[in-house]
């Protein structure tokens, strides 16, 4: 899985999409639309899931659109980075952190989808609740 290192201004923090030049990116190849990727913002040591959703070819550089996800804590995105391909496939026997943030994150984009955007105080709400979830989770494993 690559790691996207790039700026993400509150507007793509909002919106969830975010627009990245190969080269500023420091992207050693291509990147597929539907591949899914680490997001890491330097200035703000953040980390997202992503994943590609569009792919521009242009004469000066490759513009990629990417989806963000779920927030990842920073060694859950190092070790998302070191992980074998096919890892996530959820199974019975092995279920673990990446596999709940990966949920995590389709719910969340599930509710975008079917409910207007909450205001700024309810979605901290939801926030801290799934933090708090995630960190339950944590402790039970």
């Amino acid at each position: 899985m690559e790691l996207v290192e790039s700026i993400v201004p509150q507007l793509s923090r909002r919106s969830r999409s975010l627009v990245v030049r190969h080269t500023a990116a420091g992207l050693l190849r291509c990147l597929e639309p539907g591949e899914a990727v680490v997001v890491h913002d330097p200035t703000s040591g953040d980390y997202w899931a992503g994943a590609v959703a569009d792919v521009d070819v242009e004469v000066a550089d490759t513009v990629y659109r990417v989806e963000l996800g779920v927030r990842l804590p920073e060694d859950h995105a190092r070790e998302r980075i070191g992980a074998p391909v096919g890892h996530g496939a959820l199974t019975e026997e092995t279920v673990d952190m990446q596999d709940l943030l990966d949920l995590l994150g389709a719910a969340r984009a599930e509710r975008s989808r079917t409910r207007p955007a909450p205001a700024t105080a309810q979605r901290l709400a939801t926030d801290a609740a799934l933090r708090s979830l995630v960190d339950q989770v944590r402790r039970s494993l």
